[in-house]
């Protein structure tokens, strides 16, 4: 496409892309700024991204605006190949089936649920419809949508500019079908811990959250305790820092165990990975590290009953600890054994390996 402009509008557009970038490099924080989120000042990056992203746009109509008949034909053809009405295949998370469906028209899917008694669905529940959040701005994206592990909340991250590669945080009560809008801003995902119920309307609980360096990097892991009551959101605590990833080839992850009961926080390599817990139950506990980071060892945990379950590549009886075999071996790490042990940087400590067929 960049082919068809003419040698002047390419040059405009290669001088906008300079100053963008001379511009967003002087509002770069020093390497070794430890704050909270990231601030800009008028006419810094996301000011000048906008406007160049609307000059090019400009540009790029006017090009093309002899090709908009073969844009809507084309347009049309691809839509008569795509159901009008579609459905996805249902996952099963306690009692509830959760699924997306289209309707006639919607550009956006709607997120719904069941009721699953004995294999039926019963009484649909939708749980967000992102037309409707599309038809109050210009621009949408939902990045993460999350339940809550009593399934009573969803949260959701929301970007209503391509401008940032980062989002804010919506809450929803699906109870009262109560909204709490951007109750944390410029992240990139996020992870429920255990709620709390006061009473019927207050509930407290801690969200932890990832945040991105300049690279749009998630290298940071923070916690903040809030109460919702009332469509307001109150902050009980000032946002922690609860772990950090110095190291730019790592990219940090939130998920909770499949139970509930733990905060994973990943942060893995294309070749090696490094997992803290904290317990969903007692947020505010500092995270304790499965295993510390190996070259060339991947690990992956999940939670059950009073262990945690490991698929790594990691030899346990090697002096070396080297993580060189091709073959992923299946460990246990009992929660005991996990909580008793001091911060060590020892490979490993607790595992066992559980039994095979062939042992």
């Amino acid at each position: 496409m960049l082919s068809r402009l003419s040698p002047q509008v390419r040059a405009n557009i290669t001088k906008k892309c300079q100053e963008f970038l001379i511009t967003r490099t002087s509002a770069l924080p020093s390497s070794s700024s430890r704050s909270y989120g990231r601030k800009y000042s008028a006419g810094t990056f996301p000011d000048v991204l906008n406007s160049f992203i609307r000059d090019t746009n400009a540009q790029v109509d006017k090009v093309m605006e002899d090709t908009i008949l073969r844009q809507r034909t084309l347009y049309l053809e691809m839509k008569s190949r795509t159901p009008a009405d579609s459905t996805s295949v249902p996952e099963t998370v306690g009692m509830y089936d959760y699924y997306s469906r289209y309707e006639t028209n919607d550009i956006f899917p709607i997120y719904c649920r069941a009721k699953n008694e004995q294999g039926l669905q019963i009484e649909e529940e939708v749980v967000l419809n992102i037309n409707e959040l599309g038809r109050h701005v210009d621009y949408v994206h939902v990045g993460i949508l999350k339940m809550s592990a009593d399934h009573h909340f969803i949260g959701y991250t929301l970007a209503t500019s391509a401008a940032t590669a980062s989002f804010d945080l919506y809450l929803k009560d699906l109870r009262r079908n109560k909204s709490y809008c951007q109750v944390v801003q410029d992240i990139t995902g996020f992870e429920w811990s255990h709620i709390f119920y006061d009473d019927q309307e207050k509930v407290h609980t801690t969200l932890f959250f990832t945040k991105a360096d300049m690279n749009n990097r998630p290298f940071q892991t923070w916690s903040v305790q809030i109460e919702l009551c009332n469509e307001t959101v109150t902050y009980m605590s000032e946002p922690d820092l609860v772990f950090e990833e110095p190291d730019e080839a790592c990219y940090v992850d939130l998920q909770r165990t499949k139970d509930g009961k733990f905060i994973t926080i990943t942060s893995n390599s294309k070749s090696s990975s490094e997992v803290h817990v904290v317990e969903s139950q007692s947020p505010t506990l500092p995270p304790k590290c499965i295993s510390p980071r190996i070259a060339n060892v991947e690990y992956y945990i999940d939670h059950v009953q009073n262990s945690f379950y490991i698929v790594h590549n990691g030899r346990l009886a090697s002096a070396e600890n080297t993580g060189d075999s091709a073959d992923y071996t299946l460990s246990t790490l009992a929660d005991k054994d996990l909580r008793h042990q001091n911060h060590s940087s020892k490979p490993f400590l607790g595992w066992k390996n559980v039994p095979t067929g062939n042992s």
